[in-house]
C-alpha cells in the first residue's frame, strides 16, 4: 500500500513522504489501515521488533489530532523510551501539532496539558493524572500503548491493566491501541480490549537465530558454521568476525560488573583493529570524551572507566550510569561511532538500538534469591534488537552455551520456542491495595460488588471469565485490604446504606500515589515523633522514607556488614521513627542494614558530600544515587502532605513545627545541600557546587547575588565572566518577581524553554491555597491566549510557614474548579489580571480579598494603578515578562 493512498490529509501525505521518507508501507501497517485504524477501532498489534509499530501508532495520531480534532495519549513503560518517542513526535509540530511529554511528580494534576495535541507519558504518570481527575480526559479520542506485553509483568503490569480497565469505563469512545512483539495469546487479549488483531512475523530484516558453543554455531536452520579462532575467545571472534563485516555488536550480559568486564575484555582488540588505524573514528571518540568531561564537570573511577573504553570504540550501558550518559551513549551507537556496546537486559525494554549482531552471554539472571532461566519473551526482546533495517542485509541474535548439551538446550527453549502466555498479576495483596484504595476515593465504585464488577472487567477477571478459574483467593485478599484501610482510616463503611466511605487522609494517600502500606509505615512514624518526647533528626526520617516499599533499596554487600553495623551503633537517631528493629540474628537483618545503607547515602547526599565519592564509597552507580535521591525527594513529600491532614484535624504545634522539618528535608533531598543554601539553590545555573562557592565568598542569598559586582562573582572558581552574567541576570529576575516558586508553579510549570502557564491553572492553585497576592501582567507567546504570573504580596515571608495556609485549603470550593475556557476580559493594557480572573470565576464578593492590601475602592484607583504599572513595566531592571522568565 502506497502512502498516497492512506486516508489523511494531503499535508501529512506530503509530510510522510518528503521529510520521513516513506513511501510505501510494510505488510503489517497496510494490514492495520485494512483493518480499520483510521475507523476508530481498538486494535492489538503484534509484530516483530522494527516491522514499523511505531508507525502504526503515528498515523492513527496523526488522524485523531488532525482530522478528529481530538487529543492522543502515547504510553510508554519507562521514562527514556518516553523521551525517545517525545523526541520522535516532536517532528509533527510542522504540521501544527502540539506535543509535549509529562513524567514523575505524581502529586501535580499538570493542567497545562491541556494545552497539547500529543501527550507522552509513562504508565504511571498517567495512572497518576487520572487519580486527580484530569479534565482532558474526555478530549483524549486516541490511547496508544506502548510495550503492552508487559501488562504481565509483576511490577508494572497491576498498573496498566487497571489504566486500561478504568480508561475505557470513564472513555468508551476513545480509541485504544495497543503495540507488542513478543505476546503469544494475542486472541484472548484481543478480545479482552474487544479489538481487531494485526498479527505477523514479517521483518524487514532477516533475523537469524543461533546458538554458538566452543566456535561452532548451530543455527535456526539446523545449518553448522564454524567461527574463526582469532583471538580464541568465542565471544571476542563474535565480536570482531560482526565489525569485520560492517557491523556493529550489542552483547547483553546479566550482571552490571560482567558488561564493565565484558567490555573491558573486547576493548584492546577493537581498538588495534578498528580504531588506531583510522584517525578520523578515533578523533570522533575523542570529541565524544571531551564532551562528557566537560558537562559532568567531575571525575570518578566509573566515568574514568567509561571514558577509557569510548576512546577505543566501546563502551557498556546499564542502570547504574547516570541519564546523561545513558543518553549519549545511546546516540553515539545509534551514529556508529560507538562500535561495540556491552549491556544489561534493561536495555531490551523497547529503546530502539539495534545492531547488526547480537550477543547473549547468559540465559541465567539472579531473581528471587537465587539463579534462574530468564523467559522465552525476554530473550526475544534481546534478540530482537538485531539488524537495523536500511542499513544489514539481515541481523543474528546468537546465544553463548558452556557446551553442547547446553547448546541443545538453549536451542529448544529458546529458538524454537514460543513466548510465554501473558498471564495478569493483578490478584496479589501489593498491586491490590494501590488499585482499590483509587477506586473507592475516586468514586468509581460505590460498594463491594461494584468493586466485584470493577474486577471482572480487568484482563485478570477476564481471564478468570474464560478459563472459569475460581475467584475465591482474590475475594480474600479483597477482604484483608479492605480491613486494613478501615484500620488505618483510609476508608470508612456506611453500614446502613452498605457503600464505602472515602476519608480524607485515604484520599490524599491516593492522589500522592504511594502504596498504602507505605502510608501506613510513614504516618506510624510520624505519630511517633509527635505524640513522643523524642526529636528526630534528617537522618531518622530518610530511614523511614528508606524502609517503604515504594523506596527500591540499595543492596548491603557481605563486605559492607561489619561496618554497616558498627555506623547503626553510632547512628541509634535513625531508627526513632521506626516501629520495630529485626534482630541482628534475623534473616531479614541484612535486608534491614540494605534500607540503612540507603538512608546513610541520602544523608551524605544532604551534608554536600561530592557525588563521586558517595557512588565509589556505596559502590553502587550514578544512576543508582540519582534513583534513590529522586524516589526520596518524593517520599518525603508524600511525609510532609500526610502530616498536613492530620494538622488540619489536630491543630497543634508539633504537627507545625514537623511539616516546617519536613519543608525544609524536601528541599535538602531535592537539591543535594544544607539547609543555608536553600535560597541560593533557587536561581537558575547555580547548583550544589556553586552555591556554596558563593557562599563561602559571603554571597549568602538570592538578594547579594543580585546586587553583586559581577567581576566579584567571575573571578570564584567554577564561574568566569559569562557565567557569572547569566546567573546575576536569573538572580535579579528571582529577586524582582520575588515569587514563591513552590506555591504557585510548581504543579503548573512545563520544563521547556520560553513556556508559559495558563491563567486558569495558576487562579486554581490560589483558590485552593487562598494565598494573598498581586498580579504581574505579562503576555505569552502562545498565539491567541494571555497568561497572567502571579507573585505573593507578602513575599519575603519564610517559606516554611506557608503550611497554615495550606491547612486551611479548599475552604471556597470542596472540589477542583471545573475546566472551562474563559472568555477573557482585558484592561487597557490589552490582558487579563489575576483580579478580574478571580471574579469571573469566584463571583463579585471575593474582589476586595483579590486585592490585597491595596484596598482598592472603586474602578478609578484601579486605573491608576494600572497606568503605574505600565510606567514600572518599561524600566527592564524592575519588570520581567513571562516568557523571559521561564
Amino acid at each position: 500500500m502506497h502512502v498516497e493512498e492512506l486516508d489523511l490529509p494531503d499535508e501529512v501525505i506530503d509530510f510522510l513522504v518528503e521529510h520521513d521518507r516513506i513511501e510505501k508501507l510494510y505488510p503489517p501497517q497496510a494490514e492495520a489501515v485494512k483493518k480499520g485504524l483510521f475507523d476508530g477501532k481498538n486494535m492489538l498489534i503484534c509484530i516483530p521488533t522494527a516491522a514499523g509499530k511505531t508507525l502504526i501508532g503515528e498515523l492513527a495520531i496523526l488522524k485523531c489530532v488532525l482530522e478528529k480534532k481530538r487529543k492522543a495519549v502515547y504510553l510508554a513503560p519507562l521514562r527514556a523510551l518516553a523521551a525517545e518517542k517525545y523526541q520522535d513526535f516532536k517532528r509533527f509540530e510542522q504540521l501544527g501539532v502540539k506535543v509535549t511529554i509529562t513524567s514523575g511528580d505524581y502529586d501535580a494534576k499538570d493542567a497545562w496539558l491541556d494545552r497539547f495535541d500529543v501527550i507522552v507519558s509513562t504508565n504511571e504518570k498517567m495512572d497518576a493524572l487520572m487519580r486527580h481527575g484530569i479534565e482532558w480526559l474526555d478530549q483524549v479520542g486516541l490511547l496508544v500503548v506502548d510495550e503492552a506485553h508487559l501488562i504481565g509483568e509483576k511490577d508494572r503490569g497491576p498498573i496498566l491493566e487497571v489504566l486500561l480497565t478504568k480508561f475505557r469505563l470513564q472513555n468508551p469512545e476513545a480509541q485504544v491501541l495497543c503495540l507488542s512483539a513478543t505476546i503469544r495469546n494475542t486472541q484472548l487479549f484481543a478480545q479482552w480490549l474487544e479489538a481487531e488483531l494485526v498479527e505477523s512475523n514479517w521483518r524487514p530484516v532477516q533475523l537469524r537465530e543461533s546458538v554458538a558453543f566452543d566456535h561452532v554455531i548451530l543455527n535456526d536452520d539446523d545449518r553448522r558454521e564454524r567461527i574463526p579462532k582469532a583471538y580464541g575467545d568465542p565471544l571476542v571472534d563474535l565480536v570482531i568476525d560482526s565489525l569485520n563485516e560492517g557491523g556493529q555488536a550489542l552483547i547483553f550480559c546479566n550482571t552490571r560488573k560482567n558488561s564493565l568486564t565484558t567490555a573491558q575484555k573486547i576493548a584492546p582488540i577493537v581498538h588495534e583493529r578498528f580504531v588506531k588505524k583510522e584517525p578520523s573514528r578515533k578523533n570522533l571518540l575523542k570529541k565524544i570524551v571531551e564532551e562528557i568531561r566537560a558537562h559532568l564537570g567531575a571525575t570518578s573511577t566509573e566515568v574514568d572507566e567509561l571514558c577509557q573504553l569510548i576512546l577505543r570504540g566501546v563502551a557498556y550501558h546499564n542502570a547504574g550510569l547516570p541519564s546523561f550518559l545513558r543518553h549519549v551513549i545511546e546516540k553515539e551507537f545509534r551514529a556508529g561511532n560507538i562500535l561495540a556496546l556491552t549491556a544489561t537486559p534493561t536495555l531490551s525494554a523497547g529503546i530502539n538500538l539495534p545492531a547488526r549482531r547480537v550477543i547473549i552471554t547468559s540465559l541465567w539472571r539472579y531473581q528471587d534469591g537465587r539463579m534462574q532461566p530468564i523467559s522465552v519473551m525476554e530473550y526475544k526482546q534481546m534478540a530482537g534488537r538485531a539488524g537495523r533495517p536500511k542499513y544489514d542485509p539481515h541481523g543474528t541474535a546468537i546465544v553463548l552455551a558452556a557446551n553442547a548439551r547446553q547448546a541443545d538446550q538453549y536451542y529448544s527453549r529458546y529458538i524454537l520456542g514460543e513466548v510465554e502466555e501473558i498471564q495478569s498479576k493483578l490478584n496479589a495483596e501489593p498491586a491490590l491495595r494501590k488499585t482499590v484504595l483509587s477506586l473507592i476515593c475516586s468514586q468509581l465504585v460505590l460498594d463491594y460488588e461494584a468493586l466485584k464488577r470493577f474486577m471482572q472487567l480487568t484482563f485478570w477477571g477476564f481471564m478468570t471469565t474464560v478459563n472459569d478459574v475460581e475467584s475465591e483467593a482474590l475475594e480474600r485478599t479483597l477482604g484483608k485490604v479492605l480491613d486494613f484501610f478501615e484500620e488505618n482510616e483510609f476508608i470508612g463503611f456506611d453500614v446502613a446504606d452498605q457503600v464505602f466511605i472515602p476519608l480524607n487522609l485515604g484520599k490524599r494517600v491516593s492522589t500522592l500515589y504511594l502504596d498504602p502500606l507505605s502510608a501506613s509505615m510513614i504516618i506510624k512514624g510520624l505519630k511517633m515523633a509527635v505524640k513522643s518526647d523524642i526529636t528526630p533528626t534528617p537522618l531518622s526520617y530518610l530511614m523511614l522514607a528508606s524502609i517503604t516499599p515504594d523506596m527500591i533499596p540499595l543492596n548491603a554487600r557481605s563486605r559492607e556488614i561489619g561496618s554497616l553495623e558498627r555506623l547503626a551503633d553510632q547512628n541509634k537517631d535513625a531508627f526513632l521513627l521506626l516501629d520495630a528493629i529485626p534482630s541482628r540474628y534475623s534473616v531479614f537483618w541484612e535486608q534491614f542494614l540494605g534500607f540503612f545503607k540507603t538512608a546513610l547515602v541520602l544523608y551524605r547526599w544532604i551534608e554536600e558530600h561530592p557525588p563521586y565519592q558517595i557512588v565509589e564509597d556505596a559502590n553502587i552507580g550514578m544512576g543508582d544515587l540519582n534513583r534513590v535521591v529522586e524516589t526520596a525527594t518524593w517520599l518525603v513529600h508524600c511525609a510532609k502532605e500526610l502530616a498536613m491532614v492530620f494538622l488540619k484535624e489536630e491543630q497543634n504545634d508539633v504537627w507545625k513545627q514537623l511539616i516546617m522539618d519536613l519543608d525544609v528535608l524536601e528541599l535538602r533531598v531535592q537539591f543535594g545541600v544544607k539547609a543555608d543554601l536553600l535560597d541560593l539553590i533557587k536561581v537558575k545555573g547555580v547548583g550544589r557546587v556553586r552555591a556554596r562557592i558563593l557562599y563561602k565568598n559571603g554571597i549568602k542569598d538570592v538578594e547579594k547575588l543580585a546586587t553583586a559586582e559581577v567581576e566579584q562573582i567571575a573571578r570564584l572558581p567554577g564561574f568566569g565572566p559569562t557565567l557569572a552574567r547569566s546567573i546575576q541576570e536569573e538572580a535579579r529576575k528571582v529577586a524582582g518577581s520575588l515569587l514563591d516558586a513552590d506555591e504557585v508553579l510548581d504543579a503548573y510549570y512545563e520544563a521547556e524553554p520560553r513556556d508559559t502557564i495558563s491563567a486558569e491553572s495558576i487562579v486554581e492553585t490560589l483558590i485552593i491555597d487562598e494565598m494573598k497576592f498581586e498580579p504581574i501582567i505579562a503576555e505569552s507567546d502562545v498565539k491567541d491566549e494571555r497568561f497572567v504570573l502571579v507573585r505573593k504580596s507578602s513575599a519575603k515571608k519564610q517559606r516554611s510557614s506557608r503550611t497554615t495556609t495550606q491547612m486551611n485549603a479548599k475552604k471556597t470550593r470542596k472540589h477542583a474548579v471545573k475546566a472551562r475556557k474563559m472568555t477573557l476580559k482585558t484592561n487597557n493594557e490589552g490582558f487579563m489580571s489575576a483580579a478580574d480572573l478571580l471574579e469571573e470565576e469566584l463571583g463579585v464578593e471575593t474582589k476586595e480579598d483579590v486585592m490585597g492590601a491595596s484596598k482598592m475602592k472603586n474602578m478609578k484607583e484601579r486605573e491608576e494603578l494600572s497606568r503605574n504599572r505600565k510606567k514600572k513595566k518599561q524600566k527592564a531592571n524592575e519588570q520581567q515578562s513571562l516568557d523571559d522568565y521561564l
